[in-house]
């Protein structure tokens, strides 16, 4: 599935319903002054985004928020700002002269900032029960980005390779969505390791689905496969990569290999991927994938639909146990309902064993087998190697019939 951008869900959630505005906490103040008050301190503030009046945890946490001791371990904070579900719409935001850098995916939420206002913990999809968890965990993010900003005073006076590590080391205290934001950081870097030594240059600004469109498709097109693993090989040694920046890599190769027809070295690096994450949705999409190029197709009945197709060559399973009762010789046939499936080398088999063939060189649709007495009474299963083709809609049905 395709991930919405944050701002576009939140206001699309906003203009599905009309908007009112739960009041902000007692004691908070708005976005900008305690911005501005924050940036004098200095220190760090809180910002609560409110959601509309129609859901009720929002209210739920506004109660919460103002009882006695619910900021519980941000309380020590005096910068509290909120912003409604009104001040959230784009024509609003639009009005404040500096606007925040979060939005948030799931109303409603709080988020740190620090002094110069830029976003470094949130928890998003708040209700009354789960607040408390919530300012914990928030609280525990202001010691390690206070890590951070100690990095990169000592990247300031350092040089060379020795400062981007430094800033490189800076950014890694916190979440990669916070850090890959901080482009003035990352100019810094490149300018302390214009050649990218520390690998903190390609790491913040690596971008998968860029990486896919514009390296890994062009150069299978251009057959720079040898090219092509040698890039990607060369950046898997990069020690600062996130895993799944690796598995992004290893997802290039996978393509790569695919598009020579070499599977077992795909089914290899697809094995890789999974090694450095299974849980991740790359590890458990590449156990997926690795069913997809191996494992045998096996039809419910005698039909095959678009997802029975596969971009590989592989078996088509299907009991033929009731059409084939008695030995004889029988025309298999596969009828096209829509799209194109190819098919090639066919055979019988009955408790594993093989009983007929048909090599089926042309790929024809039609196949002729025999089936021998010694199979009189046993099921019998038809295995035929199919592909899909084109957008892998080839569907139908088997048609067998004996010979008189």
């Amino acid at each position: 599935m395709i991930p919405v951008p944050a701002m576009i869900r939140t206001l699309l959630l906003l203009l599905a319903y009309p908007l009112a505005a739960i009041a902000a906490p007692a004691g908070f103040g708005t976005y900008q002054d305690v911005r501005a008050a924050a940036k004098a301190g200095p220190s760090d503030f809180v910002v609560f985004y409110a959601g509309p009046d129609w859901r009720p945890e929002t209210a739920g946490v506004v109660r919460a928020l103002e009882a006695p001791g619910g900021r519980g371990a941000l309380s020590r904070l005096t910068g509290w700002a909120s912003l409604t579900a009104v001040d959230l719409t784009e024509e609003n935001l639009k009005k404040l002269p500096e606007r925040p850098d979060f939005s948030p995916y799931d109303l409603p939420a709080l988020a740190l900032a620090d002094a110069d206002g830029r976003t470094f913990a949130v928890a998003e999809g708040l209700t009354a029960a789960t607040l408390p968890q919530a300012l914990k965990a928030l609280a525990a993010a202001i010691p390690v980005r206070e890590r951070r900003d100690a990095l990169f005073e000592k990247a300031k006076s350092a040089k060379g390779v020795g400062s981007a590590k430094l800033y490189g080391q800076g950014l890694d205290q916190l979440p990669f969505r916070f850090s890959a934001a901080r482009k003035d950081i990352l100019t810094e870097i490149k300018k302390a390791d214009p050649d990218d030594a520390s690998g903190y240059t390609f790491k913040y600004t690596f971008s998968a689905g860029g990486f896919h469109e514009s390296v890994t498709e062009k150069m299978i097109a251009e057959k720079k496969h040898a090219e092509l693993f040698s890039l990607v090989d060369r950046h898997l040694r990069n020690p600062v990569l996130l895993p799944a920046q690796r598995q992004a890599l290893l997802a290039a190769k996978m393509q790569a290999y695919r598009s020579l027809d070499d599977i077992p070295k795909a089914v290899a690096t697809l094995r890789e991927i999974i090694r450095i994450d299974p849980q991740s949705e790359m590890g458990v999409g590449a156990v997926q994938y690795i069913r997809l190029l191996t494992e045998p197709v096996r039809l419910a009945g005698l039909e095959w639909e678009s997802g029975d197709n596969r971009p590989t060559w592989l078996p088509m399973v299907a009991d033929v146990s009731a059409k084939v009762a008695e030995p004889g010789t029988y025309q298999i046939e596969f009828r096209h309902r829509d799209g194109h499936t190819r098919f090639r080398k066919a055979a019988l088999k009955s408790g594993g064993r093989q009983i007929a063939t048909d090599s089926n060189p042309n790929e024809s649709n039609k196949f002729t087998l025999t089936v021998p007495q010694s199979a009189k009474g046993r099921p019998i299963e038809l295995w035929v190697e199919s592909q899909g083709t084109g957008w892998f809609a080839g569907r139908g049905e088997i048609v067998v019939t004996k010979e008189k």
